[in-house]
């Protein structure tokens, strides 16, 4: 029982997280391109 918990609470976590991940790798993008060339000046 607790496996098929755990599996169901990863499989909630995993599209949550694919969620996130694809809205925040645009914003990470746009951090790294505004803050690479501050680091490197």
């Amino acid at each position: 029982m607790r496996a098929r918990l755990r599996s169901i609470a990863l499989l909630h976590f995993g599209t949550f997280h694919s969620k996130v991940t694809s809205g925040s790798s645009a914003v990470r993008g746009r951090l790294m391109t505004t803050l690479f060339p501050v680091a490197f000046t």
